[in-house]
Protein backbone atom coordinates (compact mmCIF):
# COMPACT_ATOMS: atom_id res chain seq x y z
CA UNK A 1 0.00 0.00 0.00
CA UNK A 2 1.00 3.44 -0.94
CA UNK A 3 1.04 6.75 1.31
CA UNK A 4 0.91 10.27 0.61
CA UNK A 5 4.32 11.68 -0.29
CA UNK A 6 3.18 14.66 1.42
CA UNK A 7 1.20 14.87 4.40
CA UNK A 8 -1.51 16.59 6.65
CA UNK A 9 0.70 19.60 7.01
CA UNK A 10 0.04 20.96 3.50
CA UNK A 11 -3.10 21.86 4.00
CA UNK A 12 -2.38 24.78 6.06
CA UNK A 13 -0.31 26.93 3.85
CA UNK A 14 -3.61 26.40 1.25
CA UNK A 15 -5.89 28.63 3.72
CA UNK A 16 -3.60 31.12 4.73
CA UNK A 17 -2.87 31.74 1.03
CA UNK A 18 -6.81 31.80 -0.09
CA UNK A 19 -7.46 33.91 2.67
CA UNK A 20 -5.71 36.11 0.98
CA UNK A 21 -7.12 35.44 -2.13
CA UNK A 22 -3.92 34.37 -4.06
CA UNK A 23 -4.40 31.39 -6.52
CA UNK A 24 -3.56 28.37 -5.66
CA UNK A 25 -2.91 24.80 -7.32
CA UNK A 26 -1.84 21.89 -5.15
CA UNK A 27 -1.25 18.06 -6.43
CA UNK A 28 -1.62 14.86 -4.23
CA UNK A 29 -0.82 11.84 -5.16
CA UNK A 30 -1.94 8.86 -2.46
CA UNK A 31 -4.00 8.58 0.49
CA UNK A 32 -2.81 7.46 3.63
CA UNK A 33 -4.50 6.26 7.52
CA UNK A 34 -2.21 7.77 9.71
CA UNK A 35 -2.88 10.02 12.70
CA UNK A 36 -1.97 13.50 13.50
CA UNK A 37 -1.58 14.65 17.22
CA UNK A 38 -2.39 18.56 17.56
CA UNK A 39 -0.38 19.96 20.44
CA UNK A 40 -2.61 22.89 22.49
CA UNK A 41 -1.26 25.44 21.08
CA UNK A 42 -1.66 24.57 17.69
CA UNK A 43 -5.80 25.92 18.79
CA UNK A 44 -4.09 29.43 17.72
CA UNK A 45 -3.51 28.33 14.62
CA UNK A 46 -7.52 28.03 13.69
CA UNK A 47 -10.22 30.01 12.65
CA UNK A 48 -13.17 29.59 15.38
CA UNK A 49 -15.11 27.90 12.28
CA UNK A 50 -11.97 25.45 11.68
CA UNK A 51 -12.06 24.80 15.42
CA UNK A 52 -15.70 23.80 15.24
CA UNK A 53 -15.33 21.27 12.18
CA UNK A 54 -12.47 19.53 13.93
CA UNK A 55 -14.62 19.59 17.24
CA UNK A 56 -17.87 17.87 15.47
CA UNK A 57 -15.43 15.31 14.18
CA UNK A 58 -13.69 14.41 17.78
CA UNK A 59 -17.44 14.11 19.10
CA UNK A 60 -18.64 11.72 16.65
CA UNK A 61 -15.56 9.75 16.08
CA UNK A 62 -13.37 9.92 19.10
CA UNK A 63 -15.22 10.93 21.76
CA UNK A 64 -12.28 9.88 24.55
CA UNK A 65 -10.16 12.20 22.97
CA UNK A 66 -9.80 16.17 24.02
CA UNK A 67 -11.56 18.75 22.23
CA UNK A 68 -9.72 21.81 20.88
CA UNK A 69 -11.96 24.09 22.44
CA UNK A 70 -11.19 22.41 26.01
CA UNK A 71 -7.60 22.43 25.82
CA UNK A 72 -4.84 24.77 26.79
CA UNK A 73 -1.21 25.28 27.64
CA UNK A 74 -1.46 21.44 29.55
CA UNK A 75 0.28 18.86 27.60
CA UNK A 76 -2.50 17.31 26.44
CA UNK A 77 -3.18 16.69 22.35
CA UNK A 78 -5.95 15.46 20.62
CA UNK A 79 -5.52 12.81 18.08
CA UNK A 80 -7.33 13.07 15.15
CA UNK A 81 -7.38 10.15 12.28
CA UNK A 82 -4.98 11.93 9.70
CA UNK A 83 -7.16 10.51 6.67
CA UNK A 84 -9.99 12.47 8.55
CA UNK A 85 -7.51 16.34 9.41
CA UNK A 86 -6.75 16.13 5.30
CA UNK A 87 -10.40 15.87 4.66
CA UNK A 88 -11.59 19.35 7.06
CA UNK A 89 -8.16 20.83 5.41
CA UNK A 90 -9.55 19.75 1.74
CA UNK A 91 -13.20 20.82 2.40
CA UNK A 92 -12.05 24.04 3.43
CA UNK A 93 -9.33 24.64 1.35
CA UNK A 94 -12.24 24.26 -2.02
CA UNK A 95 -14.60 26.55 -0.16
CA UNK A 96 -11.57 29.06 -0.49
CA UNK A 97 -11.30 28.57 -3.98
CA UNK A 98 -8.27 25.76 -3.86
CA UNK A 99 -7.78 23.69 -6.92
CA UNK A 100 -6.34 20.13 -5.73
CA UNK A 101 -5.18 18.48 -8.62
CA UNK A 102 -4.91 14.42 -7.54
CA UNK A 103 -3.39 11.91 -9.53
CA UNK A 104 -0.79 14.65 -10.43
CA UNK A 105 3.45 13.74 -10.15
CA UNK A 106 6.12 16.28 -10.56
CA UNK A 107 8.65 15.11 -12.89
CA UNK A 108 10.41 18.94 -13.45
CA UNK A 109 10.74 22.51 -12.99
CA UNK A 110 12.74 25.19 -13.88
CA UNK A 111 12.31 28.76 -12.46
CA UNK A 112 13.19 32.39 -13.60
CA UNK A 113 13.24 35.85 -12.33
CA UNK A 114 9.23 35.68 -12.57
CA UNK A 115 8.46 32.16 -11.82
CA UNK A 116 8.47 28.64 -12.09
CA UNK A 117 7.46 25.88 -14.48
CA UNK A 118 6.35 22.36 -13.12
CA UNK A 119 6.56 19.61 -15.61
CA UNK A 120 4.32 17.18 -14.45
CA UNK A 121 2.70 13.84 -15.39
CA UNK A 122 -1.25 13.86 -15.24
CA UNK A 123 -3.70 11.15 -15.70
CA UNK A 124 -4.30 13.04 -19.15
CA UNK A 125 -0.65 13.06 -20.06
CA UNK A 126 2.13 15.23 -19.99
CA UNK A 127 1.58 19.17 -19.10
CA UNK A 128 3.32 22.14 -17.83
CA UNK A 129 2.13 24.32 -15.26
CA UNK A 130 3.48 28.03 -14.95
CA UNK A 131 3.19 29.42 -11.18
CA UNK A 132 4.70 32.56 -9.53
CA UNK A 133 6.21 30.34 -6.64
CA UNK A 134 6.41 26.66 -5.77
CA UNK A 135 6.34 25.49 -2.20
CA UNK A 136 7.66 21.72 -2.14
CA UNK A 137 5.32 19.74 1.09
CA UNK A 138 6.37 16.58 -0.54
CA UNK A 139 7.63 14.35 2.21
CA UNK A 140 11.31 13.55 3.20
CA UNK A 141 11.66 12.31 0.00
CA UNK A 142 10.46 15.46 -1.58
CA UNK A 143 11.00 15.62 -5.56
CA UNK A 144 10.71 19.37 -5.27
CA UNK A 145 14.07 19.45 -3.20
CA UNK A 146 15.98 17.06 -5.08
CA UNK A 147 14.78 18.74 -8.24
CA UNK A 148 15.86 22.43 -7.02
CA UNK A 149 19.16 21.20 -5.97
CA UNK A 150 18.64 22.02 -2.49
CA UNK A 151 20.98 19.99 0.36
CA UNK A 152 19.45 17.58 2.58
CA UNK A 153 22.58 16.76 5.34
CA UNK A 154 22.28 15.12 8.02
CA UNK A 155 22.65 11.56 9.93
CA UNK A 156 21.06 8.08 7.88
CA UNK A 157 19.26 5.62 10.33
CA UNK A 158 20.66 3.63 12.74
CA UNK A 159 18.33 2.30 14.35
CA UNK A 160 14.70 1.07 13.05
CA UNK A 161 11.28 0.89 14.69
CA UNK A 162 8.06 -1.50 13.97
CA UNK A 163 4.57 0.33 14.42
CA UNK A 164 1.42 -1.39 13.97
CA UNK A 165 -2.58 0.01 14.18
CA UNK A 166 -3.65 -3.55 14.91
CA UNK A 167 -6.77 -5.56 16.49
CA UNK A 168 -5.39 -7.68 19.21
CA UNK A 169 -8.00 -11.46 19.71
CA UNK A 170 -7.61 -10.06 23.21
CA UNK A 171 -7.71 -6.78 23.78
CA UNK A 172 -6.39 -6.95 27.52
CA UNK A 173 -3.18 -9.21 26.55
CA UNK A 174 -0.65 -6.48 26.50
CA UNK A 175 -1.74 -3.12 28.95
CA UNK A 176 -1.52 0.10 27.86
CA UNK A 177 1.88 1.77 28.04
CA UNK A 178 5.13 0.20 27.85
CA UNK A 179 5.76 -3.50 28.68
CA UNK A 180 8.80 -5.27 29.18
CA UNK A 181 9.18 -8.07 27.87
CA UNK A 182 11.77 -10.96 27.40
CA UNK A 183 13.53 -9.80 25.30
CA UNK A 184 12.56 -6.30 24.60
CA UNK A 185 9.98 -3.87 25.05
CA UNK A 186 6.25 -2.80 23.72
CA UNK A 187 4.73 0.53 23.50
CA UNK A 188 1.26 0.41 23.18
CA UNK A 189 -0.89 3.47 22.47
CA UNK A 190 -5.22 2.85 23.26
CA UNK A 191 -7.19 3.59 19.56
CA UNK A 192 -10.67 3.72 19.24
CA UNK A 193 -10.99 0.05 17.87
CA UNK A 194 -7.77 -0.75 17.85
CA UNK A 195 -4.61 -0.47 19.36
CA UNK A 196 -1.14 0.86 17.86
CA UNK A 197 1.78 -1.17 19.29
CA UNK A 198 5.41 0.25 19.02
CA UNK A 199 8.58 -1.80 19.41
CA UNK A 200 12.27 -2.39 17.79
CA UNK A 201 12.87 -3.64 14.89
CA UNK A 202 15.87 -6.20 15.51
CA UNK A 203 16.77 -7.19 12.59
CA UNK A 204 15.75 -5.04 9.77
CA UNK A 205 15.31 -5.92 6.08
CA UNK A 206 18.88 -4.47 3.54
CA UNK A 207 15.85 -2.70 1.77
CA UNK A 208 14.63 -0.72 4.72
CA UNK A 209 11.89 0.42 2.43
CA UNK A 210 10.50 -3.24 1.64
CA UNK A 211 6.74 -3.57 3.13
CA UNK A 212 6.25 -5.23 6.74
CA UNK A 213 3.80 -8.24 6.93
CA UNK A 214 1.44 -9.02 9.27
CA UNK A 215 3.56 -12.67 10.18
CA UNK A 216 6.90 -10.89 10.56
CA UNK A 217 5.21 -8.34 12.85
CA UNK A 218 3.69 -10.90 14.67
CA UNK A 219 6.96 -12.53 15.24
CA UNK A 220 8.90 -9.64 16.25
CA UNK A 221 5.63 -8.57 18.56
CA UNK A 222 6.02 -12.43 20.46
CA UNK A 223 9.97 -12.24 20.76
CA UNK A 224 9.86 -8.98 21.99
CA UNK A 225 7.27 -10.39 25.06
CA UNK A 226 8.40 -13.63 25.15
CA UNK A 227 5.05 -14.69 24.62
CA UNK A 228 2.23 -15.42 21.88
CA UNK A 229 0.12 -11.87 21.85
CA UNK A 230 -2.37 -12.89 18.74
CA UNK A 231 -3.13 -10.16 16.26
CA UNK A 232 -6.57 -10.47 15.04
CA UNK A 233 -6.50 -8.16 12.14
CA UNK A 234 -4.19 -5.21 11.11
CA UNK A 235 -5.07 -1.86 9.53
CA UNK A 236 -1.46 -0.42 8.63
CA UNK A 237 2.17 -1.98 9.52
CA UNK A 238 4.89 0.53 9.10
CA UNK A 239 8.81 1.00 10.05
CA UNK A 240 10.28 3.61 10.50
CA UNK A 241 13.82 5.13 11.62
CA UNK A 242 15.95 7.71 13.24
CA UNK A 243 17.42 9.84 9.92
CA UNK A 244 17.33 13.13 11.00
CA UNK A 245 17.92 15.86 8.40
CA UNK A 246 17.53 19.34 7.45
CA UNK A 247 17.66 20.95 4.51
CA UNK A 248 19.97 23.26 3.76
CA UNK A 249 18.04 25.85 2.63
CA UNK A 250 14.01 26.28 2.95
CA UNK A 251 13.83 29.22 0.34
CA UNK A 252 15.87 28.63 -3.04
CA UNK A 253 14.35 31.48 -5.61
CA UNK A 254 11.42 31.15 -6.40
CA UNK A 255 10.96 26.98 -4.85
CA UNK A 256 10.02 26.98 -0.69
CA UNK A 257 10.16 23.95 1.23
CA UNK A 258 7.95 23.42 4.14
CA UNK A 259 7.20 20.29 6.76
CA UNK A 260 8.72 17.27 6.17
CA UNK A 261 10.57 18.19 2.76
CA UNK A 262 12.73 20.35 4.87
CA UNK A 263 13.58 18.44 7.54
CA UNK A 264 12.99 14.86 8.90
CA UNK A 265 13.51 13.39 12.65
CA UNK A 266 12.16 10.78 14.53
CA UNK A 267 8.85 10.60 15.05
CA UNK A 268 8.85 10.44 18.76
CA UNK A 269 5.86 12.32 19.91
CA UNK A 270 4.14 12.92 16.79
CA UNK A 271 5.80 16.78 17.04
CA UNK A 272 6.64 16.53 13.60
CA UNK A 273 2.66 17.43 12.20
CA UNK A 274 3.09 20.44 14.78
CA UNK A 275 6.05 21.35 13.51
CA UNK A 276 4.92 21.47 9.87
CA UNK A 277 2.11 22.89 10.79
CA UNK A 278 4.21 25.76 12.10
CA UNK A 279 6.28 25.91 8.89
CA UNK A 280 3.22 26.08 6.83
CA UNK A 281 1.44 29.34 8.75
CA UNK A 282 5.12 30.82 9.21
CA UNK A 283 5.10 30.97 5.05
CA UNK A 284 1.66 31.06 4.34
CA UNK A 285 0.99 34.65 5.31
CA UNK A 286 4.36 36.04 3.82
CA UNK A 287 3.54 34.25 0.45
CA UNK A 288 0.36 35.59 0.59
CA UNK A 289 1.75 39.12 0.85
CA UNK A 290 4.33 38.79 -1.53
CA UNK A 291 2.16 37.14 -4.22
CA UNK A 292 0.11 40.38 -4.15
CA UNK A 293 2.63 42.72 -3.92
CA UNK A 294 2.03 44.21 -0.54
CA UNK A 295 5.51 42.94 0.73
CA UNK A 296 9.01 43.16 -0.80
CA UNK A 297 10.11 38.99 -1.74
CA UNK A 298 13.12 39.80 0.97
CA UNK A 299 10.42 39.04 3.46
CA UNK A 300 10.30 35.35 2.40
CA UNK A 301 14.19 35.28 3.71
CA UNK A 302 12.94 35.63 7.60
CA UNK A 303 10.51 32.38 6.29
CA UNK A 304 14.22 30.42 6.29
CA UNK A 305 15.77 31.93 8.97
CA UNK A 306 13.28 31.68 11.13
CA UNK A 307 11.90 27.99 10.14
CA UNK A 308 15.41 26.66 9.91
CA UNK A 309 16.58 27.87 13.22
CA UNK A 310 13.19 26.17 14.67
CA UNK A 311 14.30 23.04 12.23
CA UNK A 312 17.70 22.66 13.63
CA UNK A 313 16.07 22.52 17.47
CA UNK A 314 13.56 20.01 16.75
CA UNK A 315 16.22 17.93 15.23
CA UNK A 316 18.08 18.69 18.78
CA UNK A 317 15.06 17.87 20.47
CA UNK A 318 14.20 15.10 19.31
CA UNK A 319 17.62 12.67 18.70
CA UNK A 320 17.82 9.64 21.35
CA UNK A 321 14.11 9.84 22.05
CA UNK A 322 12.37 6.67 22.24
CA UNK A 323 9.57 5.91 19.79
CA UNK A 324 6.25 6.86 21.36
CA UNK A 325 7.58 9.09 23.92
CA UNK A 326 6.58 13.04 24.08
CA UNK A 327 9.31 15.14 25.14
CA UNK A 328 8.87 16.05 29.11
CA UNK A 329 7.80 19.46 29.46
CA UNK A 330 11.01 20.53 31.38
CA UNK A 331 12.76 19.35 28.49
CA UNK A 332 10.80 21.45 26.46
CA UNK A 333 11.20 24.71 28.09
CA UNK A 334 8.59 26.50 29.99
CA UNK A 335 5.93 26.35 26.92
CA UNK A 336 6.00 22.39 26.53
CA UNK A 337 6.55 21.53 23.22
CA UNK A 338 7.19 24.24 21.83
CA UNK A 339 10.97 24.88 21.58
CA UNK A 340 10.87 21.85 19.73
CA UNK A 341 8.25 22.08 17.05
CA UNK A 342 9.36 25.66 16.45
CA UNK A 343 8.29 28.98 18.31
CA UNK A 344 6.09 32.27 18.28
CA UNK A 345 7.95 33.82 15.45
CA UNK A 346 5.10 33.52 12.53
CA UNK A 347 2.73 34.71 15.58
CA UNK A 348 4.86 37.88 16.05
CA UNK A 349 5.44 37.89 12.66
CA UNK A 350 1.51 38.51 12.02
CA UNK A 351 1.05 41.40 14.28
CA UNK A 352 4.26 43.11 13.14
CA UNK A 353 3.72 42.36 9.47
CA UNK A 354 0.00 42.86 8.20
CA UNK A 355 -1.53 40.05 10.66
CA UNK A 356 -5.33 41.86 10.05
CA UNK A 357 -4.44 41.71 6.18
CA UNK A 358 -4.29 37.62 7.42
CA UNK A 359 -6.40 36.89 9.55
CA UNK A 360 -9.88 38.49 7.54
CA UNK A 361 -11.85 36.45 5.34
Amino acid sequence: MKFREHSVKDGWSDWQLARLAVDIRRMARYGGTLKAEVEPRMTQEFTADEVRRVDAYLAASVPDTNRLTAIDNRLEPATIAQTRVEEILAERAMELGVRILRGHRLTGLHQDDSGVRAEVDSPAGRILLRSSWLVGCDGGRSTVRKLAGIGFPGTPARRFTLLGDVVLADPQAIPFGVTAGANGTVFAIPRPGYVRLITNDPQPPDNRNEPVTLSGFQDVLDRALGRHVEIAEAHWLTRFGDTARLAEQLRHGRVLLAGDAAHIHPPAGAIGVNAGIDDAMNLGWKLGLVARGQAPESLLDTYHTERHAAGARLLRNTAGRPAGTRQPAAAAGPHGWRSAAGGREHRNGLAARGGKAVGGH
